[in-house]
């Protein structure tokens, strides 16, 4: 069974004063979470949803559900201080909740993404069924460089065989909670991606190419990009 877990605990801080989080803004006449929701419901194979939210907005979140009759397997779960902590909020919810078994998988989606497209979400999760870990990824169009603290260039990676991580991601629930079992929770709260604790433990992490537009809405400029793109799709 696969699991998802929408990410919605941010406070959005980077996007200005708009009222609520990013996740509930408005944009062209829809929170921005709904979008995304209805884009996950399309999946079949998508058993069951849990929203892992801010504190604060936990009421408002379910509201919200009401408002626009979802009514699909969608829970609500308190998030942490930061992502880890939210995602492992998240996974221990599902394993009170639904005790999962050794063959079953999360997916982690953040829920400013409501653009990712139904062909590569179906692709990876299809693709979770052979590989235990999953991170869907853009390759790179442009060489990264690195440099001293003088800001001089000391090194240059060529694109070829360099990616963007991105969202989402699918792991083996079990190989999960074993893995972390090895780093300290000051360890875990610098986890900014998952993937890197399946590289850490020589875990092999299976890429589906992602699409373009899978964009993290995450600063003012993006809003107008979003709303671009909702008009392309509508």
């Amino acid at each position: 069974m696969l699991y998802t877990l929408l990410l919605a605990g941010g406070k959005g801080t980077r996007i200005g004063n708009t009222g609520v989080p990013k996740q509930f803004m408005n944009i062209k006449g829809q929170p921005i979470i709904v979008r995304t929701l209805k884009k996950l419901l399309k999946q079949p194979k998508i058993n069951k949803i849990v929203i892992v939210c801010n504190k604060s907005y936990c009421a408002y979140l379910t509201d919200l559900l009401q408002e626009y009759s979802f009514n699909k397997d969608i829970y609500v779960t308190e998030g942490g201080e930061n992502r880890f902590d939210s995602i492992f909020s998240g996974i221990k919810y599902i394993n009170k909740t639904f005790h999962p078994n050794s063959s079953d998988s999360f997916m982690i989606h953040d829920s400013v993404r409501p653009f990712i497209d139904d062909e590569v979400l179906s692709k990876a999760i299809d693709s979770s069924e052979k590989y235990p870990a999953i991170s869907v990824a853009n390759p790179l169009a442009i060489n990264i460089i690195s440099s001293d603290n003088k800001g001089n260039i000391v090194k240059i990676f060529p694109r070829e065989n360099l990616y963007t991580d991105e969202s989402p991601q699918i792991f083996n629930i079990h190989t999960f909670m074993e893995y972390i079992k090895k780093y300290t929770p000051e360890e875990l709260a610098e986890v900014s991606d998952l993937s890197s604790i399946f590289v850490d433990n020589q875990h092999p992490v299976h890429i589906v190419e992602g699409n373009t537009d899978n964009i993290k809405i995450t600063t003012s400029k993006d809003i107008a990009i979003a709303e671009k793109l909702i008009s392309e799709e509508d």
